[in-house]
């Protein structure tokens, strides 16, 4: 029995660590891809990460000086003026910035690469044999491969470049909080990474989905198409295949119903978790802050200042 359950445990750690090399493969893929054919859009959004992930630490870094020099005894209000100002100029310059990107340049380097990859699955199209066609697991990837590519090879880039941004702001935030106070760091790492697990799990499920709705839309799809087009009209008016293809209609309908009531509960209960987490860690770090500032006296109102802000926006 014991040799048994090893098997099975070697197997599984053999087929977890395929399924990594595989996830790993297809990354180095999208990036290679992703590099020749729009370096642009590699590099606006590694400046969208960068400049992102900055902002947080940096404010929080001004606010800690603002509110430590208002809490004295005698606040000098012109350097106060100029921490203020110092805040709202990385503020315009943040907002300027994430206004230009989102509105101009992400919009035009998207569309390049969407007209990019298209192109190239036009032209994958053109080479495949007829009778491939016919095979159904085939059929149903290419449409995927149609659909999502793009979205698939963006969504690696921005995986990548969001991970980025929360490290870059992460790691500022907790230097700040560990230099402040270690055991309230303690808690928002350990909050951070049971948030990134969860999170991974989400958005497995969400991919999981996708690739089941995949081939039941293509069903659906079709069945629109034959009564949307003219060419199909007469047919439908003197046959009963009308009816069959209601009756197809109507299955695929309740497949996709089934799909997303499967798959949304575990999305549901994994996103609840998630909120119970990071309300758990506000919760202890609010206290635990509250009681060093109160009680012991060992935290200024600047850092307790610092300190909530920084959970507010790690729940967020």
């Amino acid at each position: 029995m014991n040799k048994e359950k090893k098997r099975r445990e070697r197997r599984d750690i053999g087929a977890a660590l395929r399924r990594w090399g595989k996830i790993l493969e297809n990354n180095i893929y999208s990036f290679r891809y992703m590099w020749h054919g729009s370096k642009g859009y590699f590099f606006a959004s590694v400046a969208n990460a960068v400049i992102n992930g900055l902002i947080a630490p940096l404010v929080l870094l001004l606010n800690r000086r603002l509110y430590n020099m208002l809490g004295s005894d005698r606040p000098m209000f012109l350097n106060a003026l100029y921490i203020i100002a110092g805040i709202a100029a990385v503020t315009v310059v943040s907002w300027l910035w994430n206004l230009l990107s989102s509105t101009y340049i992400m919009p035009k380097l998207t569309e390049q690469l969407h007209m990019h990859v298209q192109t190239d699955l036009f032209e994958k199209a053109r080479m495949i044999e007829l009778e491939m066609y016919d095979d159904t697991e085939f059929y149903n990837d290419f449409i995927l491969a149609m659909q999502y590519a793009d979205a698939y090879a963006t969504g690696t880039v921005n995986n990548f470049t969001n991970l980025m941004s929360n490290l870059i702001g992460f790691s500022g935030i907790v230097a700040l909080l560990a230099y402040i106070d270690s055991g309230t760091m303690l808690v928002m790492v350990a909050s951070a990474v049971i948030s990134m697990l969860i999170g991974a799990k989400k958005q497995k499920i969400n991919l999981q989905m996708n690739e089941k709705q995949a081939p039941i839309m293509r069903r659906s799809s079709y069945v629109n198409r034959l009564f949307m087009l003219p060419d199909y009209a007469k047919e439908l008016r003197l046959t009963d295949v009308s009816e069959c293809l209601l009756r197809d209609y109507k299955k695929s309908l309740r497949e996709h119903i089934a799909v997303i009531r499967k798959y949304k509960l575990r999305d549901l209960l994994w996103g609840a978790l998630l909120n119970i987490n990071n309300f758990g860690a506000y919760i202890a770090v609010i206290v635990i802050t509250l009681y060093k500032f109160a009680v012991l006296g060992t935290v200024t109102i600047g850092d307790f200042t610092v300190i909530v802000d920084a959970v507010e926006s790690d729940m967020h």
